[in-house]
């Protein structure tokens, strides 16, 4: 589990650590999810993969925005907007990307089904590090000492 709230906003490699933290913590809500939704409530494992993906979004999303880019944090009234762009960045890479790989590694390689769900939860990552980094957590407020955060490099998707 992340650490508490409040905690030193991470930077440069300690962010990375950081995301990859919450990440985990979200690999544990995606898979449960799957296997409960699969093994308990008989889903189809496309259909329990989509679920199990927006509820470590949920997840993922609110620690991310008060640990991973604590220091990128808007207010209130911008969570909303930051959430919009978390879903519309990472939500569809990680819904996409997984539904897909899950057809692929299960459906065609026949890989079981958790060994399958995390391979594709870590080849979605990477992207959505970046997505996340440069277009979802971008400082749209002032950082908690007073100063402005640094430009993203790159267009920004909304």
């Amino acid at each position: 589990m992340p650490p508490a709230v409040g905690s030193r906003p991470p930077g440069g490699s300690r962010r990375f650590l950081a995301f990859n933290t919450v990440g985990a913590a979200g690999i544990v809500v995606q898979l449960a999810a799957i296997a409960v939704l699969v093994g308990g409530a008989g889903i189809d494992y496309r259909i329990a993969t989509g679920l199990g993906v927006i509820a470590a979004l949920v997840h993922n999303f609110g620690w991310h925005r008060v640990w991973t880019w604590a220091d990128r944090r808007e207010p209130a009234v911008g969570m909303l907007h930051a959430f919009g762009r978390f879903v519309a960045a990472n939500g569809v890479v990680s819904l996409v990307g997984n539904v897909l790989l899950m057809r692929l590694l299960v459906g065609t390689v026949e890989l079981p089904l958790l060994p399958a769900g995390g391979l594709s939860i870590v080849l979605c990552g990477f992207v959505n590090y970046w997505a996340a980094d440069r277009h979802v957590f971008t400082g749209c407020s002032p950082h908690a000492s007073g100063t402005t955060p640094p430009a993203a490099s790159g267009p920004r998707l909304l």
